[in-house]
C-alpha cells in the first residue's frame, strides 16, 4: 500500500517590488487631481533653503530629504547672490558721505554716514536704510580697506574739531589747521591739552624733536604780544575778523585791515563796533564833499597834506576817549572857521581845550557842533565892535582879535565873564550915556533961546 502523504497548500505570491524612496509601488488614484503647488525659498539667518514641490497623495507618505544638492537650488542660489551684489554696487556707486540714495528695493532709501578715525580718515560708514513709512529697516557698518584705516588711540580728531569750533573759532581756520592737530594726537595728547596747545602756544615740540607752530597763533595769537591786557582766543578772533569785515564793507584801503593797522586798534581798545560806526562817519562826510573840512583836519594837524577823511575817522594812533575828543575839536573849529568873514580866527590851541571841555562834559560831535553854532555866531557879533571898543579906550592892540576872541570863547562855553569885556562895555555904556546927555543938553539950550527970543 502506497504511502500517506499530507495535503500542502501552495506557496504565497512575494510582494510587490518597493520605490527606492521606499515608497509601495502601488499608489492609490486620487479622487480628483490637485493643483501643483509653486516652487519657493525660505530664507533664515542662514542661507536659502530649496523647498520642494509638494508630491501626489499617496498611500503611505513620508519626509522627503531637503533637495541640497540639486541644479535648480544651486542656480536659484548663485541668481540670489547675483542680485545682491548688483544691488550693493549700485548703491556703492550713488552714494557719497551722508547723502540719502536709492537702495535696491525701491520702496525704501538708505543712508551713508562716514566714520573718520584719529587720523581724520574715514575708516567706515554707518549704513541705514528706511522702509517707505519711514521706520528704520536696518542698520550696519560698512568698514573701509585696513590700509586705509589708522587708529590712534580712542582720540578722535573730529571730537577736537568740534571742542575748537566751540570756543567761537572758525570751521575754515580749525579745518585748515588738520594736520597741526593731528600731529598732536600722534604724539598722545588728549582733547583738552590739544586744544589748550593749539590756542595758548606758539609752537610745540613733538616727541621726535620737530618744533610746530600753532596755526592760531601764526594768524591771530601773535596779536596778544602787544597787549597788556591779553584778549581770550574767540575774543581775538572775533575782532581780528570784525577789523576786517568793516574794511570789505566800507571798501577802504587794505591798510586799514593791516597788521600795522589791526595791531594798533587792539592796543588802543578800539571796538569793531567803534570802527564800524566811524568808517561810516567817513563815508557820509566823504558824500558831503566839503572841502572845508579836509582843510579844517589839515590845520588842526588830523591828517595829513595827501589823507583824506577815512584816515581822520579811523586813526589807528589814538584811543577811543582821544578819537571822541578830536572829533568834537574837528566840530567846534569848523563852525568857528566857516565864519571867518567875522573876524573869528584859527586858534588851534583854544579849540582843542575846548574840544576837551565839551568831551568832558559827555559831548559826542553832533551836540559839540550844535553848541559851537550857537557860540560862535554870538561871537561873530560881538568880536568886531568889541575890539574897536578897546582901540578907543585901551589904545591900539591894547586888545587884540585874538585875545578877545578867546575871552569871549571862555565866556560863552564856559560862562566865565572877562574882567576886560567887562569893563569895556561898561565904558561903552558911560560913553553912550554921555553922548545922548550932551545931545540933550544941546536940545534943551535951543529950546530956551527960542522962547527968549519970542520974549
Amino acid at each position: 500500500m502506497a504511502a500517506y502523504t499530507p495535503y500542502k497548500p501552495p506557496a504565497p505570491k512575494p510582494a510587490a517590488p518597493k520605490t527606492s524612496y521606499n515608497t509601495p509601488a502601488v499608489i492609490a488614484k486620487p479622487t480628483a487631481k490637485p493643483a501643483a503647488a509653486p516652487s519657493n525659498f525660505t530664507y533664515g539667518s542662514g542661507n536659502p533653503q530649496y523647498v520642494a514641490p509638494k508630491a501626489q497623495p499617496v498611500v503611505t507618505t513620508k519626509t522627503q530629504p531637503k533637495n541640497t544638492g540639486s541644479s535648480e537650488y544651486d542656480k536659484a542660489k548663485a541668481d540670489l547672490a547675483k542680485t545682491i551684489a548688483e544691488a550693493k554696487k549700485l548703491k556703492d556707486s550713488l552714494v557719497s558721505g551722508g547723502n540719502t540714495v536709492a537702495s535696491d528695493n525701491p520702496l525704501k532709501q538708505t543712508t551713508r554716514v562716514p566714520v573718520y578715525g584719529a587720523n581724520g580718515k574715514i575708516v567706515g560708514y554707518n549704513v541705514t536704510t528706511y522702509n517707505s513709512d519711514g521706520s528704520i529697516a536696518s542698520v550696519n557698518f560698512e568698514s573701509v580697506a585696513a590700509e586705509e584705516e589708522e587708529v590712534l588711540g580712542t582720540t578722535n580728531i573730529q571730537v577736537l574739531k568740534s571742542m575748537l569750533i566751540a570756543t567761537g573759532l572758525s570751521a575754515a581756520l580749525v579745518e585748515g589747521s588738520t594736520t597741526f592737530l593731528q600731529s598732536l594726537l600722534k604724539d598722545g595728547l588728549n582733547e583738552e591739552a590739544s586744544v589748550d596747545i593749539f590756542l595758548n602756544s606758539k609752537e610745540f615740540t613733538t616727541k621726535t624733536g620737530t618744533v610746530l607752530t600753532s596755526p592760531f597763533y601764526s594768524a591771530y595769537g601773535f596779536y596778544n604780544e602787544a597787549l597788556t591786557a591779553k584778549l581770550s582766543a574767540a575774543d581775538l578772533f572775533n575782532t581780528v575778523e570784525g577789523y576786517k569785515s568793516t574794511q570789505t564793507k566800507y571798501a577802504i584801503s587794505d591798510k586799514f585791515a593791516s597788521k600795522d593797522y589791526i595791531q594798533k586798534y587792539l592796543k588802543n581798545k578800539i571796538s569793531v563796533a567803534t570802527l564800524d560806526k566811524n568808517a561810516n562817519k567817513a563815508r557820509l562826510a566823504a558824500l558831503n564833499a566839503d572841502p572845508l573840512v579836509v582843510s579844517n583836519l589839515q590845520q588842526l594837524g588830523y591828517i595829513g597834506i595827501n589823507a583824506d577823511l577815512t584816515d581822520f575817522y579811523l586813526d589807528p594812533n589814538v584811543g577811543m576817549e582821544k578819537m571822541q575828543q578830536n572829533f568834537n575839536t574837528a566840530a567846534l573849529s569848523y563852525e568857528a572857521v566857516r565864519r571867518s568873514n567875522t573876524g573869528i580866527t584859527f586858534n588851534k590851541a583854544n579849540f582843542e581845550k575846548l574840544g576837551a571841555e565839551l568831551t568832558a562834559q559827555g559831548y559826542d560831535e553832533e551836540n559839540a557842533k550844535y553848541r559851537a553854532s550857537e557860540v560862535y555866531n554870538t561871537i561873530g557879533q560881538e568880536l568886531r565892535p568889541t575890539v574897536s571898543v578897546s582901540n578907543i579906550y585901551e589904545g591900539a592892540n591894547a586888545g587884540t582879535s585874538a585875545t578877545i576872541q578867546s575871552e569871549l570863547e571862555q565866556q560863552e562855553f564856559n560862562k566865565m565873564e572877562s574882567l576886560r569885556i567887562k569893563k569895556l562895555k561898561e565904558l561903552e555904556t558911560r560913553s553912550f550915556q554921555a553922548e545922548v546927555g550932551r545931545y540933550t543938553g544941546k536940545t534943551a539950550s535951543a529950546s530956551n533961546y527960542s522962547s527968549a527970543g519970542q520974549i
